[in-house]
């Protein structure tokens, strides 16, 4: 038993140091060649980029490649890497979050440090996460951990980087060479903006497994008091949800699985609903939402998710009790008719694609890092310059 426990436990190291990828883009003849870690995504995140599921996946590629640009070279390590003895101290550059991304900077203190967050501030998230849970128990007797705090940040991320690279929230997070940039939302290239399909009762809930952080238990106990109204489930299974002790049965509750936004099934839906609502307690961007705006959903979110700046785009919840939502669905269905639902999908779709896609990630990211940054040399390079 302990020579099989012995194997597996080597083999289990073996596997996941390969996930510690070094010397990409290595010029051996050049001594001064200055070096950079990402810890954010593995290396496996890359091999299947003809049917990409998340533009993290995106972010990820971009991020290596403006390294590629500058000629450093690049080391990549998961943000969440077992074997934390193994990063190196020889970093100039060192970009990403986690736990690997703390280990790096102790290893390297002459290293410039960018914490690239992609959340709420930890202790505002935490707070805001604690608060649903709580509002959950007292509802359904149900207690549940934290599932989405501490996990891939905490407080004192902040104050180890010299740089701060994040999504909106800006009135959260006032702190120096703090830099805001729009994520990346999916687009299924065979979309077509369908109108004549669209019933203003349907919405769609597209979220994670962090259900009650992303306030599915909400909709649900609202949607259950409206049988009139229907509310596709997307991106949580079954098996997760009997873990919060919710389970399938409301009739006008739909629940579809994994949705892969490239597939036809995504294409039908949004096609036949007007509404994404995520009332999330903490975001910065949910790249759910970006993605539905890119397809022409009008969102219902609430304040703090990243949204706040465009009210004139989406609906923001100010609070998240049932009572409150309740009555914003009612008044938002009473006060907008289809016409003018429609007029606001399209002018969410346009500007979604102008400044939630790769190309315009790719050009404030690259700014950022080498106006503001300074690590391509201080002048900022037009993208097509970089590529």
């Amino acid at each position: 038993m302990k020579i099989k426990k012995t194997i597996k436990a080597y083999l289990r190291k073996r596997l996941n140091d390969k996930y510690y990828i070094q010397n990409l883009n290595i010029d051996i003849e050049n001594e001064k060649q200055k070096k950079v870690l990402i810890c954010y995504l593995d290396y496996t995140a890359l091999h299947n980029l003809e049917h990409i599921m998340h533009p993290q996946i995106y972010e990820f590629s971009i991020m290596i490649k403006y390294f590629l640009s500058q000629n450093y070279c690049i080391d990549i390590c998961p943000y969440n890497y077992e074997y934390q003895e193994r990063i190196k101290d020889d970093y100039d550059i060192i970009i990403g979050l986690g736990a690997t991304f703390r280990t790096a900077v102790q290893k390297n203190t002459l290293a410039k440090k960018i914490l690239y967050l992609t959340e709420n501030p930890p202790l505002i998230a935490e707070q805001l996460e604690k608060a649903r849970v709580d509002y959950f128990y007292e509802r359904k007797g149900k207690k549940i951990p934290l599932e989405r705090s501490g996990v891939c940040f905490v407080e004192s991320d902040l104050y180890i980087a010299d740089y701060r690279i994040c999504g909106s929230n800006k009135h959260l997070l006032n702190q120096p060479n703090t830099f805001f940039l729009y994520f990346i939302g999916l687009k299924n290239q065979n979309f077509s903006y369908d109108g004549k399909r669209k019933n203003k009762y349907n919405f769609l809930w597209f979220g994670g497994p962090a259900a009650i952080h992303k306030g599915l238990d909400i909709c649900m106990d609202i949607f259950e008091r409206h049988k009139e109204w229907n509310l596709y489930v997307a991106g949580i299974t079954e098996k997760k949800l009997k873990t919060y002790g919710i389970h399938e049965g409301i009739s006008n509750v739909h629940f579809l699985g994994f949705l892969d936004v490239n597939s036809k099934e995504y294409i039908d839906i949004v096609n036949e609903t007007v509404f994404m609502i995520l009332p999330s307690c903490s975001e910065s961007y949910s790249t759910a939402v970006l993605t539905s705006m890119r397809h022409g959903l009008v969102p219902i979110v609430c304040q703090n998710n990243g949204f706040d700046e465009f009210e004139d785009l989406v609906f923001i919840l100010k609070d998240y009790h049932i009572e409150y939502v309740e009555k914003e669905i009612i008044r938002i269905l009473e006060d907008y008719s289809m016409e003018e639902l429609e007029k606001r999908s399209k002018e969410i779709m346009e500007f979604a694609d102008t400044n939630f896609s790769m190309g315009n990630y790719r050009k404030e990211l690259y700014q950022i890092l080498d106006l503001y940054v300074n690590v391509g040399g201080g002048e900022y390079q037009d993208v097509k310059d970089c590529l």
